[in-house]
């Protein structure tokens, strides 16, 4: 189909006349018309408020390819996509947790004081970076060999607070 025809295929499945079409985009009615007889082609800009208007790609306009071949394709894509990042999802909270465990560790050894992880753990939750929430659910599930070492009910009640 050419640009063309799926203009005017467009602009009458959403009931609008030439004259309303051209208003919307700022033409005169002559200059829209010659869009829909193939005697001028839009300028880019105008071929941008054309798939905005009618809420398609400027892809769908021009390529003369019926839209629904492409969303098997899209879908197909988004899928993919989605799979990928939950894997570096998934892998992102086991690099918090490894990371979270070192920390401890470095408590456990007495080369960082709990006071001091405490202020930058609530300091990270207040800076809303993406990995606070897993933070805040590692330590809410910490393992009970560092209980003694960090007062985790304080971060915990720190940290919830701070997220209200």
């Amino acid at each position: 189909m050419t640009f063309a025809k799926r203009l005017r295929e467009l602009r009458q499945l959403n009931n609008i006349t030439q004259i309303e079409m051209a208003n919307k985009l700022g033409l005169n009615r002559v200059t829209y018309t010659n869009y829909e007889r193939e005697k001028s082609e839009p300028s880019i800009s105008t071929l941008k408020e054309i798939a905005t208007i009618f809420n398609v790609s400027i892809d769908y306009l021009i390529d003369f390819e019926d839209d629904t071949k492409g969303k098997n394709n899209r879908k197909k894509l988004l899928l993919s996509l989605e799979a990928e990042l939950k894997k570096i999802n998934r892998s992102f909270e086991l690099e918090i947790k490894s990371l979270l465990i070192d920390l401890l560790n470095l408590i456990k050894t007495n080369q960082l004081s709990s006071c001091d992880v405490t202020k930058w753990l609530i300091d990270i939750n207040e800076k809303d970076l993406e990995c606070s929430s897993e933070i805040l659910r590692f330590i809410s599930e910490m393992p009970k060999e560092f209980e003694p070492i960090i007062d985790i009910i304080e971060i915990y009640q720190a940290l919830n607070k701070n997220d209200e």
